[in-house]
């Protein structure tokens, strides 16, 4: 079972309670299997939670309050990143670049994830190519929060222009997933 840091449920916590409120954060995990709540229930950022609870209720979240087609999960992905790097890092951040970013948040992975490891390659000064290999995890939902933080920290680091599209997933049936972000 893949394991994660609680930051991962508390990031999409957050992003329901500041867009729409505490009712909506009940509705929807009102809507949660009551295992599934039993792993939610008081989760600390620091503590490892099973993971796909989290992605289930991720899922929950974008069929109550958006359309549910994953579009909401990648905004909640955009949300994490920039929770995650709060105002003091994003200025640091503003020194750096994408390329930088991707590459420090794929050596700092097993900080927040059990399993999976990332390579990273900066083809042009303009592309950044970040694969995940042997993550326990193959759902898109995971991915699509993935596409939306990293879109996000490459933003926050001056990106301009940002795109990121995702041409291998294991999701899809291929053994790694990847995403490459391209930017001015």
């Amino acid at each position: 079972m893949a394991e994660a840091k609680g930051t991962i449920y508390l990031s999409v916590e957050k992003f329901v309670l500041d867009r729409w409120g505490e009712d909506a954060l009940t509705s929807c995990l009102e809507r949660m299997e009551p295992d599934d709540k039993v792993v939610l229930n008081d989760v600390l950022a620091m503590g490892w939670y099973p993971l796909e609870p989290v992605i289930r209720f991720h899922r929950i979240v974008d069929t109550t309050l958006g359309s549910g087609d994953l579009q909401l999960v990648e905004e909640i992905g955009k949300y994490s990143a920039e929770w995650q790097l709060n105002a003091f890092h994003r200025f640091l951040l503003k020194v750096k670049d994408p390329r930088w970013m991707i590459d420090k948040a794929g050596q700092v992975w097993d900080r927040f994830h059990r399993t999976g490891r990332w390579e990273v390659e900066a083809p042009d000064d303009h592309t950044v190519a970040g694969r995940l290999y042997d993550f326990e995890v193959a759902d898109e939902c995971f991915c699509r929060r993935e596409t939306g933080w990293f879109h996000r920290a490459a933003e926050l680091t001056g990106g301009e222009g940002v795109t990121v599209y995702k041409p291998k997933c294991r999701a899809r049936g291929d053994d790694w997933c990847e995403w490459v972000g391209k930017f001015v």
